[in-house]
């Protein structure tokens, strides 16, 4: 008998192609020339890598098989990898014990293997983690992780979201659900509370296991007087706008989840410094800086300050300007100079310090189309399915790419969920930031303006360490194992 509903599987495609940035800045002076030649040198020394696992499934049941197929790119242009030519693929199980490892041996960066779930393995959440010989010289924050469920065969899957819910629930059943600890965490926009000056106060609430709770509250000084209001939005994220007073201290009275209240301190305010402002229109970013002398003293004579941006090294605008007395400065930039991803938009002072730094979300380039069309409309159990895959610009010429394709079964992983983590949100977003990332598919689903200022509110709460200006600037070298570790 015919199936009634035409392709009832999920078919979910990855895709690889190479994202290049050639969009070169006339250096200003000696110091933007400087800090360009040691930004680039940093990438082209260290050699940082990316790698993404993509799995058949997001979840399994003991007894069945992980399929999977990685890619390695080098972490700047995205290219396939062609100097390691090793991957490591691990399970590791909840215990953190790696129960099974793949070594791959790579052809133009990508690699097809699996994994068998045995029957003797134990109910949890397993990561599977990839990484090269070269990425274990750098921190293990950049290996690749993707969290897997596994259930035993007696657990019903049943179908969606929902099943997978009433899954974990019983499994939480069998402990005590231990006290809730709500972490809440304050980052002025560009790092710094100056005095007088108008600041986006951005705001992360999470419990103790890392993910976003609903929270709302009160901003007082150390007067009691008001200051703002606060209300999360996604993932426990939001942002308030403050004029911190000149001697003030802030806190925040937050209320959390189950009613519970606390309080929280904000950064101390500086008397003086600057501010960076970041913020963009369907065509530009626009960067603003302020600057604020103490209370008192004499009007700061004009001060040469610097304008960085980059994305994974590729520079898409450096300038100087000037502050005079209380006048700020501002850039205009076309998002067409940008690579599409995580932007580091970076202040520097006259003596070449960085003051200030802001991380945007630069969505750049047009996105791919990719069409899937079958033979056919519908097909009986076991038929052979042809699928045409096409793969287009934003201009609808042809793409040259590299792909695997999933197919499931839909009732049990459900039509319409988009996926945790995608090559998207591994390659432009999460491999870019430091620390884990609360479902990054979310930010990805659509481009409505609730999703576009969630993504906005991550990366004002985000950290990043892959380095930092001091030690760019100073030329410190990466590490400096044997480059033969890549082999």
């Amino acid at each position: 008998m015919l199936l009634r509903k035409a392709l009832s599987t999920r078919v979910i495609i990855c895709l690889l192609v190479g994202i290049i940035g050639g969009f070169q800045v006339a250096p200003a002076d000696d110091f933007v020339r400087q800090a360009i030649a040691r930004l680039q040198s940093f990438y082209i020394g260290s050699f940082p890598e990316k790698s993404y696992i993509h799995t058949d499934k997001a979840f399994y049941a003991v007894g069945e098989t992980i399929w999977l197929k990685a890619y390695l790119v080098d972490a700047a242009l995205h290219r396939p990898d062609t100097v390691s030519r090793v991957l490591y693929v691990d399970l590791v199980a909840p215990d953190q014990r790696v129960v099974a490892q793949r070594v791959l041996r790579l052809n133009q960066g990508t690699a097809a293997a699996d994994f068998e779930l045995a029957d003797s393995l134990a109910q949890g959440m397993y990561t599977v983690r990839a990484y090269t010989n070269w990425m274990r010289n750098f921190s293990p924050d950049y290996f690749f992780s993707k969290r897997v469920p596994v259930w035993q065969a007696a657990t019903s899957l049943g179908t969606g979201s929902a099943a997978r819910s009433g899954a974990k629930a019983r499994v939480r059943k069998t402990a005590a659900a231990p006290k809730a600890k709500t972490d809440v965490q304050f980052f002025p926009e560009g790092g710094n509370l100056v005095a007088g000056l108008p600041t986006v106060v951005a705001f992360k609430a999470t419990d103790e296991y890392g993910r976003g709770v609903t929270v709302s509250g009160q901003l007082t000084d150390d007067q009691g007087q008001a200051a703002g209001s606060f209300k999360s939005l996604h993932a426990g994220m939001g942002t308030v706008l403050l004029t911190p007073q000149p001697g003030r201290q802030y806190k925040a009275a937050v209320v959390l989840p189950g009613g519970a209240r606390a309080e929280y301190p904000l950064p101390a305010v500086a008397p003086s410094g600057l501010v960076l402002k970041v913020t963009q229109t369907k065509e530009f970013v626009y960067v603003g800086v302020q600057r604020q002398t103490a209370a008192g003293t004499a009007a700061a004579p004009a001060e040469n300050v610097t304008l960085l941006a980059h994305v994974r090294g590729t520079v898409a605008y450096a300038a100087k300007g000037q502050l005079t007395g209380s006048e700020g400065y501002a850039a205009r930039i076309p998002k067409a100079k940008f690579p599409t991803g995580v932007a580091h938009f970076t202040l520097f002072d006259g003596q070449g310090v960085a003051q200030g730094e802001r991380l945007a979300f630069i969505d750049a380039q047009p996105s791919l189309q990719v069409r899937i069309t079958p033979d056919k409309p519908t097909y009986a159990p076991r038929e052979k399915v042809n699928l045409t895959v096409a793969v287009t610009d934003g201009a609808g010429q042809p793409v040259a790419a590299q792909l695997s394709l999933a197919v499931t079964n839909a009732l049990a992983t459900g039509m319409n969920e988009a996926p945790e983590t995608t090559i998207l949100t591994q390659l432009l977003l999460t491999s870019d930031l430091q620390g884990y990332v609360e479902n990054p598919g979310y930010y990805f689903q659509n481009k409505t303006p609730e999703t576009e200022q969630a993504l906005d509110h991550l990366l004002l709460t985000q950290g990043w360490r892959r380095f930092v200006w001091k030690e760019i600037l100073a030329d410190k070298k990466p590490p400096d194992p044997l480059r033969w570790s890549k082999r």
